[in-house]
């Protein structure tokens, strides 16, 4: 069995401007939703806002072989950023989404407590998302 992931730093809003979050954070998201934009065969509610540590802005996330070393990344380049995200407490749901992308079962992931502390700072909820395959 083996897992890998991928993480991202999203911050949703009725109001966000994706833009303006671009020009304020200087980051290059992976991933801009505008609120009214069609997704499929539904309407966009919330704008969104994504970033994957990727410098160019990248769609299609860097993976790891470990959750703890797509946080770190990810945190590391976000971390002087922390006040400047803040700004958007309130107005806007944050949330670390993580991707488990997995073969068999019971997959074992520990985080220390120290990076929990750490991804507790930004205010935002830790999701993750698992999908298994039976193929490598």
């Amino acid at each position: 069995m083996s897992s890998r992931f991928t993480v991202e730093f999203r911050i949703y809003g009725k109001t966000l401007d994706p833009g303006a979050l671009t020009e304020l954070l200087a980051l290059k998201p992976c991933q801009v939703v505008l609120a009214g934009a069609r997704r499929g065969s539904r309407m966009v509610e919330e704008a969104m806002w994504a970033f994957n540590g990727s410098e160019d802005g990248e769609a299609g996330s860097p993976e790891w072989a470990a959750l703890e070393e797509g946080l770190k990344s990810v945190l590391e380049k976000l971390w002087s950023r922390r006040e400047l995200i803040a700004q958007y407490n309130g107005a806007s749901r944050k949330i670390w989404w993580c991707g488990q992308f997995q073969t068999g079962f019971n997959s074992e992931t520990t985080l220390p407590a120290s990076l929990l502390a750490e991804l507790a700072e930004f205010g935002a909820d830790l999701f993750i998302d698992t999908y298994g395959s039976e193929t490598e």
